[in-house]
């Protein structure tokens, strides 16, 4: 009978612990949050004229690849639309706000945004995010 006795109270004492420790993990839970490093993301939306489509393709792939050694870019996209090729989108990623405008200052930055200049079919326009998921581990 004292085995019982003991599993019951074994049972009792897990319970009480698992009672306690849910605020603890919730509490923990809101911390870890707090602490993720969230990135600033600009996309833009580009429209090229037809005959400009490789050199614009040229022209971007050179700023994206000097754009990922700067340190607060963590990544650079030069995407085509499949079904319309004179559409882009360039996706990028920053370490936080303030980077957009550091690159903006850069001397390849200014050379594609004059290169480019004459060869938008429309003007382009970015849309700016900030990421939920996955979160990055940037240090």
């Amino acid at each position: 009978m004292q085995i019982n006795n003991d599993n019951n109270f074994l049972i009792f004492v897990y319970d009480i612990f698992l009672i306690l420790i849910e605020p603890v993990k919730r509490i923990t839970h809101i911390i870890d949050i707090s602490l993720e490093k969230k990135v600033y993301i600009v996309q833009v939306y580009v429209k090229v004229k037809e005959n400009d489509v490789n050199q614009f393709i040229n022209a971007s792939r050179e700023n994206a690849e000097n754009s990922l050694r700067e340190d607060g870019i963590v990544r650079f996209d030069v995407l085509q639309d499949i079904e319309d090729p004179q559409k882009f989108l360039l996706t990028e990623v920053y370490k936080d706000e303030k980077a957009p405008l550091e690159h903006k200052k850069s001397p390849h930055y200014k050379k594609w945004k004059e290169t480019v200049a004459e060869m938008m079919a429309e003007p382009r326009h970015s849309v700016k995010y900030r990421n939920i998921y996955p979160v990055n581990n940037m240090d």
